[in-house]
């Protein structure tokens, strides 16, 4: 803790970063396209985030992603975002409210997984 708030001891980006295990990340699907839900579970355990669950589809389909702060914890949601590289960030109670972030899968994911793909 000493070393997590005045950097004595520890790399401060690594310790910040091994904290993305203990995220807990919900992701709702709008895309209605299961291998992409898959992939992006992929790619959260790829950027350190092992806690995911994948939560009761969005009722309605998203063409941006939306990466929701549940609870307000806003440096959360831009951690993952930012380990993403895509989604828009939103402080709200939306969602699985039983996470730390709910991740609203959109249209956008299909099309970033279609130019990597090519």
């Amino acid at each position: 803790m000493i070393a997590k708030h005045f950097d004595f001891g520890y790399d401060r980006e690594q310790l910040e970063n091994s904290e993305s295990s203990y995220v807990r990340v919900a992701i709702q699907d709008s895309t209605d396209d299961w291998e992409s839900v898959d992939e992006l579970v992929n790619s959260l355990n790829d950027s350190g985030y092992w806690n995911v669950k994948v939560a009761k589809p969005w009722n309605s389909p998203l063409e941006v992603t939306r990466i929701i702060a549940q609870k307000g914890d806003m440096q959360a949601a831009q951690e993952v975002q930012k380990s993403l590289g895509f989604g828009e960030v939103f402080v709200e109670s939306t969602g699985y409210l039983r996470s730390d972030v709910t991740i609203q899968l959109g249209k956008d994911w299909l099309s970033i997984q279609d130019e990597s793909q090519n």
